[in-house]
């Protein structure tokens, strides 16, 4: 029998990945978009799809309710450009209503598993230790904007809904901020370096991410959370310059103030350059998942590719 999927967030960048290897694994699939354009996209790859926004009760809630599992990937439409205080507030405030009106929802529906997507931004600055996700979070940047989201989810979690909990690292890939990233250093811009040294992060290509969060609505233990993350952390500056050699072009850097730095993303963004999070994906590994690209070295050559296929 083929098992019916719910997606939230479907044609988002990760969601469009994630849709793509779940109709080749044979699920069928129902999803929810707030536009009628990218609804029409959706259909030609014979999903369901129902045209709404979980800010808002509606149809989407029956068929949510009635899927075998519920993939939560979709965000508040408030990133991109500047961030302002202002902006994240508005963010949480609607990621916490999405949320509520989802996990409601499904309050009803016994065994239902559920696979809800957050951002390793939670954890923060945890420094230059590799971390596994009993570490205790030091939110930064989007991440104290996604505190009682998670809080709220877990007492979802308490009150028994079946959710398992991913976290994706910086997932890079053609489009979205690598694909703004790409086309300004392709132009000449210089990549920003704070201080004496780059700090690490966790990154992993948009096709493992798309492929693990599939593997966590099959395999996931309930009550437990993952980090989305290659096998080894790495920096902002190895990305773009293993990414700008496959255009056979050098890295150049300028050195900026973290304030100068705030002033030109706004202070939510900018944070994100400032924190160290290097992350173990050990616990994901133990499920049976294997990255097809697990580290930086062989994911970039796949994704400039694409962005080339694509005209970048």
């Amino acid at each position: 029998m083929t098992q019916t999927l719910f997606v939230a967030g479907a044609t988002g960048f990760i969601g469009t990945h994630f849709v793509a290897h779940a109709l080749r694994a044979g699920y069928h699939l129902t999803a929810t978009t707030r536009s009628q354009e990218r609804a029409d996209v959706l259909r030609a790859q014979g999903i369901e799809v129902i045209v709404g926004d979980l800010l808002t009760p509606g149809e989407w809630q029956h068929a949510a309710a009635r899927a075998d599992c519920v993939v939560h990937i979709a965000q508040p439409l408030t990133f991109g450009g500047k961030v302002t205080r202002q902006r994240a507030e508005d963010y949480r405030r609607e990621r916490l209503k999405m949320d509520l009106n989802l996990l409601t929802t499904l309050m009803g529906s016994a065994g239902q598993r559920i696979v809800y997507v957050s951002g390793t931004s939670y954890y923060g600055d945890l420094g230059p230790d590799l971390h596994d996700e009993s570490a205790t979070p030091k939110p930064k940047g989007w991440g104290p904007y996604i505190v009682e989201a998670l809080a709220q989810v877990r007492a979802f979690r308490e009150r028994g809904l079946n959710v398992v909990e991913a976290f994706p690292g910086q997932i890079y890939g053609a489009g979205s901020w690598y694909g703004e990233m790409m086309a300004a250093l392709l132009k000449g811009t210089r990549l920003v370096k704070l201080g004496t040294r780059d700090k690490a992060g966790s990154f992993m290509y948009v096709e493992d991410a798309g492929r693990a969060i599939l593997h966590l609505a099959e395999h996931g233990a309930t009550g437990e959370r993952y980090f989305l993350v290659d096998d080894e952390p790495s920096t902002l500056a190895e990305l773009a310059r293993l990414s700008l050699a496959e255009y056979g072009l050098p890295l150049k850097r300028i050195r900026l103030p973290f304030f100068v730095l705030e002033w030109l993303l706004g202070p939510i963004n900018a944070e994100g350059f400032a924190y160290e999070n290097r992350l173990s994906n050990a616990r994901l590994r133990a499920t049976g998942f294997v990255p097809q690209y697990p580290t930086l070295a062989q994911g970039v050559p796949a994704a400039v590719a694409e962005m080339k296929k694509l005209g970048g």
